[in-house]
């Protein structure tokens, strides 16, 4: 179980009020009939526009065993932020509330490694101006994804955890109009008998504390969630400023919400009250000190660990071994015994030789007479000696490139990027600090810092590539004021209908293409946008792949947004799908980082106009993640491919379309429908592949 803290932040308003001197009190009259009710005054003219209210902040604080918490636990102080000096003062602080750790159970025996227990999640939401929140602000659940699917459902969040972060205060009011005469009051009724007052029964005696429970089984430690709070200057996300919430996950366990950590997804922002009339400027005052930097939160207490699963059904035999080689010949047996030799026959007497007669003349020359027959070929004779080697021919045409090909010719060299450093591939002076490599083929590659390039790069290494920071890929498929993109995906998004996502075999075969996924449809005015499509990327190596822990290669699709201007109807945009990573390392991939291909949210609606229901975007699709090795993948770390979230309606009435959202390996979220009481959809969860293949340079192709 991952525990979060509460972030509450409260102000009281002051009210002021005149009125003249009290005369003494007269002797009670008897009770007279209810008069008629007197003439209303005329109302007092309004008063002038109040300063603007202080800005809430908040500290948190270990707090040590003994100090309130018999255990330990943390400190959350509150309060407004009087003299602006942005650090929350003693004198300053309206709420303390401590949060203790629960008591240690007694040591039990060691049992069997259990499941990896459920993640825990965390949903922001907009909080309405009321009961929980003054003027406004968000709502932070938090829960248990029991079902895996990596979004909080309604039937997840425990409302124990529900916490909110609500805005800064209203600006004291101003001094109150003069008040119009007071109608005549009508004549006093009698006095009713007052009844005797009851006597007060005795409190009961408390109930003795029963015995502890005995201590659960330890879980296998799951990641932290963190939340992070800095201020945010006036600006796009804030026209006052305000404070920047941040979250996600400690992945390195080092109790700190690190950059690479952060869940742009979860990003919300708490802004100041609209400021009031401005007054006359006073006089500049001195340059204060700096105020010192607040402590850092204690981590999360330990989630609990799942029990543990039923052991799986017994394997299925192997296939038979293949057979051996044929084993060498044995030796030659002796010669045997020579048979014996037949008998020879008699030979014949030879007559004596007579001598040579005279030659002859030479007579004329006859027919010449039919061709005989081919005599018996005679013994191959000796090989004649070897003569000298001839001059090198021409050079013959280039051959065509070989599916090696695929991982580049490694003219670029080695491509590092160091620790704290970082190099954005989307601008000029990124592509320029390459010095003409920007082919990006390379020997080895090491990403020890921040590298972003746009959608549809291509990496290539001869060698290894090694990631211990940060890829980030920018969004792709961008949507439009009349349609949506739809990336890779079969069909886009519309007006309240989701993208339709790619089958898994289509999926397969995708590399290094421009685009990853779809964007989301915007809603039924201009002023509500979709949200882009997650980018393409694609890296091959001809040796190994490795995401070390704590590195992290995101190609998230965009959340929708709603400019929600004031006196308009606005409904909410669809999210971006997640995006496309293909990994592809011919010796080994290893995965102990994060890979991220989630798709974005969909936006809420926002009732600016007091009409009909401004209806909810949905959820992007989840991405495509893809490895391809020739070995099987070792994957300790985390791969994603979540949908987004869905956007919630807002206002009475009717309802307005909200946009689709975006596909990719999973299927867009459908907006809230015209005129039909219906809620918006999540994103479909995405794909992820694993290929092995003995040349996987051959589906690079």
């Amino acid at each position: 179980m991952k525990h979060q803290c509460l972030i509450t932040i409260a102000a009281a308003t002051l009210l002021a009020a005149c009125s003249g001197d009290e005369g003494k009190t007269g002797p009670q009259g008897p009770l007279g009939h209810q008069g008629p009710p007197g003439y209303s005054g005329e109302p007092g003219t309004d008063g002038p526009q109040g300063p603007a209210g202080h800005d809430g902040l908040v500290r948190t604080t270990p707090v040590e065993a003994g100090e309130g918490c018999e255990h330990g636990g943390v400190r959350i102080q509150s309060g407004l932020d009087t003299d602006a000096d942005g650090v929350l003062g003693d004198a300053e602080i309206t709420s303390t509330e401590l949060i203790c750790n629960g008591a240690p159970g007694a040591e039990g025996l060691q049992g069997p490694v259990g499941l990896t227990g459920a993640s825990a999640l965390l949903a922001t939401a907009e909080e309405p101006a009321g009961e929980n929140c003054a003027t406004g602000g968000f709502r932070i659940d938090a829960g248990v994804d029991v079902n895996g699917d990596g979004v909080l459902g309604a039937e997840e969040i425990d409302a124990a955890l529900t916490r909110y972060a609500c805005n800064g205060a209203q600006g004291e009011q101003g001094v109150q109009g003069i008040q119009g005469p007071q109608g005549l009051q009508g004549i006093q009724g009698e006095q009713g008998i007052e009844g005797p007052q009851g006597p007060r029964g005795e409190q009961g005696l408390q109930g003795e504390t029963g015995p502890q429970g005995p201590a659960g089984v330890d879980g296998i430690d799951g990641f932290a969630a963190l939340v992070a709070t800095t201020a945010e200057a006036a600006g796009p996300n804030c026209a006052t400023g305000g404070v920047r919430l941040e979250g996600g996950w400690d992945l390195n366990g080092n109790g700190m919400l690190d950059a690479i950590e952060i869940d742009a997804t979860q990003t919300r922002y708490i802004c100041n009250g609209a400021q009031g009339a401005q007054g006359l400027q006073g006089i500049q005052g001195e340059v204060g000190p700096q105020g010192p930097q607040g402590e850092q939160g204690i981590q999360g207490i330990q989630g609990i660990q799942g029990d543990l699963g039923p052991q799986g059904p017994q394997g299925e035999q192997g296939i038979q071994g293949i057979q051996g080689d044929v084993g060498p010949q044995g030796p030659q047996g002796e010669v045997g015994p020579q048979g014996p030799q037949g008998e020879q026959g008699l030979q014949g007497i030879q007559g004596d030789v007579g001598p040579q007669g005279p030659q002859g003349e030479v007579g004329p020359q006859g027919p010449q007479g039919e061709q005989g027959l081919q005599g018996i070929q005679g013994d191959v004779g000796p090989q004649g000696i070897e003569g000298a080697e001839g001059p090198a021919g021409p050079a013959g045409p280039q051959g065509p490139a070989g599916a090696m090909a695929a991982f580049g010719d490694g003219s670029g060299g080695l491509f590092s990027i160091s620790v704290g450093n970082t190099v954005d591939l989307t601008t000029i002076a990124g592509v320029n600090s390459l010095a003409g490599r920007h082919h990006l083929q390379f020997t080895d590659v090491t990403i020890a810092g921040t590298l972003i390039v746009p959608s549809g790069t291509v990496i290539r290494a001869t060698g290894d590539v090694t990631i211990s920071g940060t890829i980030t890929v920018a969004t792709g498929a961008l949507a439009n004021s009349t349609s949506s993109h739809p990336g890779v995906s079969l069909g886009g998004a519309g007006s309240f209908v989701g993208g339709t996502a790619v089958p898994a075999l289509h999926a397969a075969r995708l590399v290094g293409t421009p685009w990853g996924g779809g964007s989301g449809a915007q809603g039924h005015v201009l002023h509500s946008h979709g949200g882009a499509g997650g980018g393409s990327l694609t890296i091959a190596a001809q040796g190994t792949i490795t995401l070390l822990s704590g590195g992290v290669i995101q190609a998230n699709g965009a959340s929708a947004t709603n400019a929600m201007i004031a006196g308009q109807g606005i409904s909410g945009g669809g999210g971006g799908a997640g995006g496309l990573v293909v990994l592809a390392g011919r010796l080994g991939i290893t995965v102990s980082g994060t890979i991220r291909a989630n798709g974005g949210n969909g936006a809420n609606g926002f009732d600016g106009n007091g009409g009909s229901v401004e209806g909810a975007g949905g959820g992007g699709g989840g991405g495509i993640v893809h490895l391809i090795s020739g070995a099987n993948p070792n994957v300790p770390g985390t791969v994603q491919a979540s949908g987004g979230l869905a956007g919630t309606p807002a206002g009475p009435g009717s309802v307005l379309n909200g946009g689709g959202g975006g596909a990719c390996g999973g299927r867009g979220g459908n907006g809230t429908t015209y005129n039909v009481s219906s809620s918006a959809e999540g994103g479909g969860t995405g794909l992820v592949l694993q290929t092995v293949v003995p040349a996987p340079e051959n589906l690079l192709l």
